[in-house]
């Protein structure tokens, strides 16, 4: 039985007070994102300061009972790499909690939609840029064994599943488009294709949802947050994630401008090769990650009832329209025009 999510920190007080130095404590639930964790920030009267807790339920507690939580692994690699995230305070591994770093409220989508709304367009500019940087880290990072996001990557299984979420829960579950046996199988066989395709490209260290709502403004220095589903992938997975956001109100001329001004600092930083391999995948990984997205915005919206996601698949929608690939004619002709018409 699928464990509910409370609004009650787990840790009693008193051994909180004792690990954070406090004399007093007061815990208040904070909205949290589609995932299964919960947030809590916790404020002390002295010293006056405050933290937040991360609530874990499912495989995530279980996870860090056995002090084998992919969270505090990748952070780790991530501070090491100078990439900025949440400090750790505390790990209450009996109690499913962890306490961090709290990063206040701020996150990019937020400061985006300030800079449009003032006609900021250099400012918009500005904040991706910082993006791009921690993107060019993630890129750089050197292949481990041992490290559990080494373990794992966007092969065949994981974006053929992927897609098959977007079909069920999107596609029939929302949008109630039915298709043919010859349209099912064109749709399976272009799926594959692309599948196949993404699956055997160079792979690179990818955080795998970053995106506007994962990366935090703190004194405007970008924190990166909800890693812990790190994996290999293509070198333009977390910028396609980045520029083609949807919970972000830019238009698809302006994301391609963020985009190529990316290409061309990767170029810069990195290496001629990565910044062709960007592009060489970039509209592939569009179909793939957009499509997943309205696989996901359908679940947590119909099925998790974690607020109204699916007022964000118009724009995701609106994204697809010029992905058009001859390798994959079904996928990125009918089935995008289906799309588009009902």
């Amino acid at each position: 039985m699928e464990e509910t999510i409370g609004k009650q920190v787990r840790c009693p007080k008193e051994k909180l007070l004792k690990i954070l130095d406090a004399n007093s404590i007061e815990a208040n639930w904070m909205d949290g994102d589609g995932s299964d964790r919960a947030y809590f920030r916790l404020r002390a009267s002295k010293p006056d300061h405050t933290w937040v807790l991360m609530q874990l339920h499912g495989h995530d507690k279980s996870a860090l009972a056995i002090k084998n939580y992919d969270w505090i692994q990748i952070r780790e690699l991530l501070e090491f790499e100078g990439v900025k995230v949440p400090k750790l305070f505390a790990v209450l591994d009996e109690y499913g909690e962890i306490v961090i770093e709290d990063c206040k409220d701020e996150l990019l989508v937020d400061r985006v939609k300030f800079y449009l709304a003032n006609g900021n367009w250099e400012g918009v500019q500005s904040v991706y840029q910082k993006a791009y940087e921690y993107i060019a880290r993630f890129i750089k990072i050197k292949k481990n064994d041992k490290h559990v996001w080494n373990q794992r990557s966007f092969d065949i299984e994981k974006f053929t599943f992927e897609f098959d979420m977007f079909l069920q829960k999107y596609l029939v579950g929302v949008k109630k488009i039915s298709l043919t046996k010859k349209e099912s199988d064109q749709l399976k066989n272009d799926i594959f294709d692309l599948s196949k395709f993404l699956a055997n490209r160079p792979q690179y260290f990818v955080h795998r949802d970053f995106h506007s709502k994962n990366i935090m403004l703190k004194e405007s220095k970008l924190i990166v947050i909800d890693f812990q589903d790190a994996r290999l992938g293509p070198c333009s997975y977390d910028l396609v994630s980045l520029c083609y956001d949807p919970y972000v109100p830019l238009n698809v001329s302006q994301r391609q401008v963020l985009f190529e001004s990316a290409e061309s600092y990767f170029s810069k930083h990195l290496s001629s090769e990565i910044a062709d391999e960007v592009a060489i995948t970039q509209k592939a990984v569009m179909l793939q990650r957009l499509l997943k997205a309205l696989g996901s915005f359908a679940y947590l919206t119909c099925e998790l009832k974690r607020g109204d996601y699916l007022k964000y698949c118009s724009t995701a929608i609106e994204c697809l329209k010029d992905t058009y690939d001859h390798r994959w004619p079904y996928l990125t002709g009918r089935l995008i025009e289906k799309l588009n018409t009902k």
